[in-house]
């Protein structure tokens, strides 16, 4: 009997010695499988700390190009506000060279008229006369023989 406790005590031994070893390589294994997922953690920040940088950079350049367009639209409106500006000088000088192109025609018209030369001849005869009479502007003379 005192054979048979002492086999098995050494078997008891010996399945506490087997699982002690399964339960040592178990840790290993779980040992290494935490060094493989601390390596994969440090990559994973690194891709985030890069996927920041890149995120930063983007939203710097979005910055930047929403104040160029802002700065692009504000220059379009100006250009538009001295462009309707421009048309509307261009329509009232149009309306100016309409009235002054009638005004001429006018004129013209006036001149060309038979009515109109006669009429202003007599004053201009009149001038004529008083200019010699006093002895002023020869060259008015010659000026005012021309237009008759």
């Amino acid at each position: 009997m005192h054979y048979s406790s002492l086999q098995e005590a050494q078997s008891s031994l010996s399945m506490k010695d087997k699982e002690l070893a399964e339960a040592t390589e178990s840790l290993k294994e779980l040992g290494s499988e935490l060094e493989t997922s601390k390596k994969r953690i440090q990559e994973i920040e690194a891709e985030l700390d890069s996927s920041a940088n890149k995120l930063r950079k983007l939203e710097e350049l979005k910055d930047e190009r929403s104040l160029h367009a802002a700065q692009e639209a504000k220059r379009a409106s100006k250009l538009d506000k001295m462009l309707e500006l421009a048309q509307s000088n261009m329509k009232q000088m149009e309306k100016h060279i309409s009235s002054l192109q009638e005004e001429v025609k006018g004129h013209q018209d006036k001149a060309t008229s038979p009515y109109y030369s006669l009429a202003n001849a007599e004053p201009i005869q009149t001038t004529l006369c008083e200019q010699t009479e006093t002895g002023h502007n020869s060259n008015s003379i010659v000026y005012y023989k021309r237009l008759f």
